[in-house]
C-alpha cells in the first residue's frame, strides 16, 4: 500500500506542461501513488487542446501528502474565481506536507490563503526594470 499521495489539480484551459512535468518526476516517488483531480470525473481540456483525464473528482479525491496546482494564465484566471477549485486547494491544504504550485498556479495558492506570511513566489525571470 502506498504511503504518501502526491495530487494534482486540473481546471480548465492550464498549460498542460505545467501539469505533466512535475507529475513525471513525481509519479516515480518511491512507495507512493500519484492522484490528478478535478471538479468531475470527465476530461478537462487544457489550453493547447489536449485533454486530460482525471483519476478522482474533488469529492473522492482522498488526502494528499503533497498538492500541485498548475499554471496557465486562462485557466489560472478561471480557476481563482471558481470557489469549488479553491475550497478544493484550501481543504487539501490543510493536511498536505507540501503545497506546491507550478508558475502562475502560486495565484491559486494566494487566493487561497495559502501564502499569507510566506515570501511571494518568483514566476519567471525578473527584469531590472521590475526591482525599482
Amino acid at each position: 500500500m502506498s504511503s504518501f499521495t502526491v495530487g494534482f489539480v486540473l481546471f480548465p484551459d492550464l498549460t498542460q506542461l505545467d501539469l505533466t512535468g512535475p507529475l513525471q518526476v513525481l509519479a516515480r516517488l518511491p512507495q507512493s501513488r500519484t492522484v490528478v483531480a478535478a471538479k468531475l470525473e470527465s476530461p478537462v481540456p487544457s489550453d493547447c487542446g489536449l485533454s486530460l483525464l482525471p483519476t478522482h473528482s474533488f469529492a473522492s479525491c482522498p488526502p494528499l501528502d503533497l498538492i500541485c496546482v498548475p499554471g496557465g494564465v486562462k485557466g489560472v484566471i478561471g480557476a481563482i474565481g471558481d470557489r469549488e477549485t479553491i475550497d478544493f486547494v484550501r481543504r487539501q491544504a490543510a493536511g498536505a506536507k507540501y503545497i506546491t504550485a507550478v508558475c502562475t498556479g502560486a495565484f491559486v495558492l494566494g487566493v487561497a490563503g495559502l501564502l499569507q506570511g510566506r515570501a511571494p513566489p518568483r514566476i519567471g525571470p525578473t527584469p531590472n526594470y521590475c526591482l525599482s
